[in-house]
Order: structure tokens, then C-alpha cells, then sequence
């Protein structure tokens, strides 16, 4: 993720202004399984802070990975890539109520078990430019390296589609059928399908084909966008 790491102090993916770090607490343990929960925005500094907790977990609780619950409206792009990378093996969990917007699906995509309770609200768009509150080149850059990483966590061509070309001023809420389509455990009653059959050649081709016109034109959009934003600020 070549754009992450030369600007993933500038790139944010959130709507929100707050600069607070994001709040990381152990709570009650279900059962023998520790819990972790996430709530806040994502900021600079956040992974170190994670890995700090996690290692503390760790200790307490050998050969047990923690069950983690998110609440956030995004943040960091790069903190949250980073500590996405440790979820990968780890359970995540959005309760009924509460959010994962933004870079916080990053999280959420990344969990090895994914679930949510009913009403909870998943949303994606695509990156700005947390200094200059635009959405430039580097920051499409982002969101297609962004991208990337998130269809290795088994996000839908349709999702990705969807982040890229919704601007960082709004908000594409997965529904419960993206959801399911992601494999995620809806906690009323609704649960995952078998997994699909493996896929052909020909459909490889064309699942390759699509995700390249989703970029492409993920890309037209966001420039479209900044092409608007100059002229409006000419």
C-alpha cells in the first residue's frame, strides 16, 4: 500500500473533525474469551496504542484472541490499515446501535469472523486529504490501494465499487444484503450461506475485468469532484 504509507498521516477518511485518539478498553470477558472495544476516531498514533493493549491481553489470556468490538466514524487510514492487519485472525463485532463508518470498515473487513447486531450501520467513501480537506491525487491514490487491501479481505466488487465512487462527503450504508454477500453474521436470526462454488477461469477474467472498469471509473469520479471543488474555489 504504496500511498498509505508515504501520506497515511494526511489521508483521512472520515467526516468528522475531532483529533481525539480513539478509546481502547479491555471489558468483561464472554465466557474464556477476552473483549476489546474500539470506539472513537482513528488518529495518528492509534496502532501503537492498539498493539500496546493487545500485547497486555496477550499475556492474560495465551493462545486466546480477543473478541473485538468497534464503534467509530472513521479516521487514519493508515493507523487503521495497520491495525487491521493484526484483526485478521481476531473476531470483530459492531453491536446493535452503534457504527463503523469510513476507515473503520477497514477494520471491520479485515475481522476473520465478522458480526453485527441489528441496527448497526457499515459505511464506506472514498478518501480526502486530511490537511487540505480535499480530495486530490494522493488521496485517490489511497483509495485504490485502499481498495486493494480490502478485496484480499474478501470485500464484493459492488462495495468497492461503491467507496470509490462515493464522495468523502457522504456515506454508503451497506445493506443487509452487501453484508451477507461479505459473509457477515447478522445477529437476528439472518446468518451467512454455504460459500459460493470456486470460481472458473472465464469468471476470473471477468470478476478481473469488472474491478478494473470499478477503479477506472472510481477515479474519473474523484477527479470530477476535485475539477468541481477548483472551480468552485477559483
Amino acid at each position: 500500500m504504496r500511498y498509505l504509507r508515504t501520506i497515511g498521516a494526511a489521508v483521512a477518511l472520515c467526516l468528522s473533525s475531532q483529533a481525539y485518539a480513539m478509546t481502547m478498553t479491555q471489558e468483561k470477558p464472554q465466557g474464556t474469551t477476552p473483549v476489546l472495544l474500539l470506539q472513537g476516531s482513528i488518529v495518528e498514533g492509534d496502532y501503537k496504542q492498539f498493539l500496546t493493549i493487545s500485547n497486555s491481553v496477550a499475556k492474560a489470556y495465551p493462545n486466546t484472541k480477543p473478541y473485538v468490538y468497534l464503534n467509530s466514524s472513521g479516521g487514519k487510514v493508515y493507523d487503521a490499515s495497520k491495525i487491521a492487519t493484526v484483526l485478521r485472525d481476531h473476531t470483530v463485532m459492531v453491536d446493535s446501535g452503534k457504527k463503523c463508518l469510513s476507515a473503520c470498515f477497514i477494520l471491520f473487513a479485515a475481522g476473520k469472523n465478522r458480526f453485527i447486531g441489528k441496527g448497526a450501520n457499515i459505511g464506506v467513501h472514498s478518501t480526502y486529504n486530511g490537511v487540505s480537506r480535499v480530495e486530490d491525487v494522493e488521496s485517490q491514490g489511497a483509495t485504490v490501494d485502499m481498495s486493494r487491501r480490502l478485496t484480499e479481505y474478501g470485500v464484493t466488487p459492488y462495495i468497492i465499487g461503491k467507496l470509490v465512487t462515493t464522495g468523502y462527503s457522504d456515506m454508503y450504508y451497506l445493506s443487509e444484503a452487501d453484508l451477507l454477500a461479505m459473509r457477515v453474521t447478522i445477529l437476528d436470526g439472518k446468518t451467512t450461506t454455504a460459500p459460493p462454488p470456486s470460481a472458473s477461469s472465464s469468471d476470473e477474467w471477468r470478476d478481473g475485468v469488472s474491478w478494473g472498469f470499478l477503479i477506472l471509473f472510481g477515479i474519473i469520479a474523484a477527479v470530477n469532484r476535485y475539477k468541481k471543488w477548483q472551480n468552485n474555489n477559483a
